[in-house]
């Protein structure tokens, strides 16, 4: 059957209201023939072809209004494709512009923890500006790294405040948005 149907399919459009006109005619006409009498013997198969041609015309108008009506389904999902893409388009424009926020913004931060660092290293005169805001519990613990700082440097091995500052530069500050998938 499905077969039939594949054929029939490329018959146009016009053709099945055409044979639903006909079969319509063919049935009124097998009516009217009926009241003849050398002809009404020809009446009931007109009226059978009548039938069959009217029914299949108005069940193949309902395949081609099916057929439409998933056509424009179709086309209504294509549409909805196509703003989804350029959604996902622009979401991926804003995603980049936030990763190369991010990345400038760890560039900057590492930036300036190894300025700290060198303007630790260079020495007492520096000092002053970086302990102004410091509480007196914060004071004497970076006095006793500073101290610690000199010590190390004259017998060379990496010091603690170096490697604190390095670790703190290392850390991101703002975790990643997002679900884990």
């Amino acid at each position: 059957m499905g077969q039939l149907l594949y054929l029939l399919s490329f018959l146009p459009d016009w053709f099945w209201g055409l044979v639903l006109t006909v079969g319509i005619l063919a049935t009124l006409a097998a009516w009217v023939l009926r009241m003849i009498p050398f002809v009404k013997t020809y009446s009931l198969p007109l009226n059978v072809a009548g039938v069959l041609l009217t029914l299949s015309g108005v069940y193949y108008q309902g395949v081609i209004a099916n057929e439409e009506k998933w056509m424009q389904r179709i086309d209504e999902l294509e549409e909805a494709v196509k703003e989804a893409e350029s959604k996902a388009k622009e979401t991926n424009t804003v995603i980049q512009k936030e990763i190369v926020y991010q990345d400038r913004v760890i560039k900057e931060k590492g930036q300036k923890q190894i300025q700290y660092i060198d303007r630790i290293v260079q020495g007492d005169t520096i000092k002053e500006t970086i302990v102004k805001d410091m509480s007196p519990e914060q004071k004497a613990a970076f006095e006793k790294e500073l101290e610690a700082l000199k010590n190390n440097i004259k017998n060379c091995p990496v010091p603690k405040i170096v490697i604190d500052e390095h670790n703190k530069a290392a850390v991101n500050p703002t975790p990643a948005k997002g679900e884990k998938k």
